[in-house]
């Protein structure tokens, strides 16, 4: 069989509708994006270090060399006070019991590596063991602390998850931002709002930046107007991803135009069946995301799918999260 881009699976991909495949394992090991881009810039490539790294390192560094100036001085000064002793009456004078049989040179050499050990504790290595176990520990309270927890549309509990503990010291020291999408500030997700069918337009939820600009356009408190708009917007959430609320104004125009009605449903037909959305068991939420501040008590989001044969309840799941709000909507 041909191999190409129409017969291709990505990784991490989910065998469905088909009991086997037969497969051929292509782009890996030394031939993958990862392994080229890490081989054509190891030199370049630098490991993110907090500030009290980089200071410690600096530290080290200059203990480091002050350590081999002592030890040379002190070598030198041994090869030296051999040399005079060995000079003196032509042999070893009142020393004669250390036993000096080497060269001057030689013991100087000898006596470099004799005072390295001797001033070893110049360096405290069990400081860079003692700082990662400090920022490991700190790594896991910021992954359980509940303050900085938030619930997702789904009603689900999202806890801070630490990449790396080596940065800890540079939390809240941020400056500026530089994003190269609206995905990273947004959480990729998309929430319905409104929509135009014909001539109609149905909808009149805004968002949160454009509530903010209204308040100051109007000198109005922008504290109080998110949290009207908060509670709006749970008023006319009925669906994961959707914020609409004007359904009933929809219903009753298609009910009384006939013309009305037909766009509408191929409208909610495109957006149903033109996606690559596809459903999969809803997952139940662990105790400790249903425990949250007393949150045992509050409802989730219903979802209103199931699946018929086995009773399950059921959530769209797509690479788009803009397709997910569109079929969510239709």
């Amino acid at each position: 069989f041909h191999v190409g881009i129409d017969n291709f699976i990505l990784r991490t991909c989910v065998l469905r509708n088909t009991p086997w495949i037969i497969g051929l394992a292509v782009y890996t090991g030394e031939q993958t994006k990862i392994r080229k881009n890490n081989a054509k810039n190891q030199d370049s490539m630098k490991i993110k270090n907090s500030t009290v790294f980089r200071h410690m390192n600096y530290g080290f560094a200059a203990m480091g060399l002050l350590q081999i100036c002592c030890c040379l001085f002190a070598s030198i000064f041994a090869g030296m006070y051999q040399s005079r002793l060995k000079g003196s009456s032509g042999g070893w004078g009142d020393a004669w019991y250390l036993a000096l049989e080497d060269s001057p040179f030689f013991a100087g050499f000898k006596r470099f590596f004799t005072w390295f050990i001797i001033c070893k504790d110049f360096l405290p290595i069990s400081l860079y063991v003692s700082l990662e176990m400090v920022q490991f520990c700190q790594a896991k309270f910021m992954d359980w602390d509940a303050m900085m927890a938030y619930k997702d549309e789904e009603g689900e509990w999202n806890f801070a998850a630490v990449q790396t503990s080596r940065l800890n010291e540079e939390l809240s020291q941020v400056h500026y931002i530089f994003s190269d999408k609206t995905g990273t500030l947004t959480q990729n997700r998309m929430d319905f709002k409104k929509c135009v069918i014909g001539d109609a337009q149905y909808g009149t939820q805004t968002t949160t930046a454009g509530i903010v600009r209204q308040a100051r356009v109007k000198n109005k408190d922008v504290a109080e107007e998110l949290r009207k708009f908060k509670e709006d917007v749970k008023g006319a959430k009925v669906h994961p991803f959707v914020e609409f609320d004007e359904r009933q104004r929809m219903l009753s125009e298609a009910k009384e135009d006939p013309k009305q009605a037909k766009l509408i449903q191929e409208y909610l037909y495109a957006l149903s069946l033109n996606n690559t959305v596809f459903p999969k068991v809803k997952k139940p939420s662990s105790k400790r995301k249903k425990k949250m501040a007393g949150d045992e008590k509050q409802e989730d989001i219903k979802h209103d799918l199931t699946d018929a044969y086995r009773n399950v309840p059921l959530q769209l799941d797509s690479s788009s999260p803009d397709e997910k709000a569109l079929v969510y909507f239709a």
